[in-house]
């Protein structure tokens, strides 16, 4: 099961989804968010790394989704858009949503703070010596004595010189950083350091500006490419009305472009043709709008349809 049956967008679009239609729904979103290995941390954000999909999890993620559709609109359109393309329109504006939630996540989030500090600590534990004075814990690589403490040097000026750690999309592991992050701040600043400073300073070390300027010219790219596609198409017109008659393109736009199209049996009266004769004909077509072109988001598909419409127009009123 890995595309939206039609019938049941459908319902949802009027508002009468049933709970076999809801359930079905919920399947897809749950087959491509396995498939594309989404990360629940990221899309469910109050989620610890570590956490993996849970069933409610996948519910929250589905009313999430309709909430977005509602909210952003992204339905207003989609009656302009063939029956048998909705399940390919309806699959984008899934992706669509789901590259914002991941585009919200890298700019407002990147490594959070608590992540860093819940490796830190762990790593700590692990190799480093923890010592408490007046309520407050101190770290440190070897024994020291904290009087030591008062005549240490300022950590953020013995740290300014050490190499930052840049994240990037290709950073799967975080503790072997840290604890590369720790050892170095260790190197050069030979005092205990109180925890919540020495996190502090850890996190300093993590340079976010190379992930998010790499993420934004990346989505800017895209868009850019997104656009210069959408304003053209030719390629994938061309195909679909090759060979196409006057009559032809008359029956299509009846049919697949009218708010309230006719019945098969009015159509075929008009066009004084058998009604497995037209059937047959739009079935093709639809097929062939769903074959030549997925469209990368909401947007992009409104104007592929759209191009469509135009070009069925120019040949119908030849």
């Amino acid at each position: 099961m890995n595309r939206f049956k039609i019938n049941y967008i459908s319902d949802l679009l009027n508002g009468k989804l049933s709970l076999e239609g809801y359930n079905h729904i919920l399947s897809v979103v749950g087959y491509y968010t396995k498939l594309n290995q989404w990360s629940v941390s990221v899309i469910m954000t109050e989620k610890n790394r570590d956490s993996k999909w849970e069933k409610e999890d996948y519910e929250e993620l589905l009313q999430q989704y309709f909430e977005w559709l509602l909210v952003k609109g992204k339905l207003n359109y989609i009656h302009k858009v063939p029956d048998s393309y909705r399940s390919y329109y309806f699959l984008q504006l899934l992706m669509s949503f789901i590259s914002d939630k991941i585009a919200e996540y890298q700019k407002t989030t990147g490594v959070s703070y608590s992540a860093i500090k819940r490796i830190a600590l762990e790593i700590l534990e692990e190799r480093f010596r923890k010592e408490e004075r007046e309520e407050k814990v101190f770290w440190s690589e070897s024994a020291m004595v904290l009087e030591d403490v008062m005549a240490a040097p300022d950590l953020d000026e013995c740290i300014r010189s050490l190499p930052r750690v840049a994240i990037t999309e290709k950073i799967k592991h975080l503790k072997p950083h840290v604890k590369n992050c720790l050892l170095s701040i260790f190197e050069v600043y030979q005092f205990p350091i109180e925890q919540e400073t020495l996190i502090a300073s850890v996190y300093k070390l993590f340079d976010q500006s190379q992930f998010h300027k790499t993420e934004f010219q990346s989505q800017g790219s895209n868009v850019e490419l997104e656009t210069e596609a959408g304003k053209n198409y030719k390629p994938q017109i061309d195909s679909l009305v090759l060979n196409l008659s006057a009559i032809d393109c008359q029956i299509f736009l009846s049919y697949l472009f009218e708010n309230d199209p006719p019945s098969l049996e009015l159509l075929a009266s008009k066009f004084k043709l058998p009604k497995s004769t037209l059937y047959s004909k739009i079935t093709g077509f639809k097929k062939k709008i769903a074959a030549v072109y997925i469209p990368v988001n909401q947007d992009d598909g409104v104007r592929f349809i759209k191009k469509i419409q135009n070009a069925l127009d120019k040949i119908a009123n030849k």
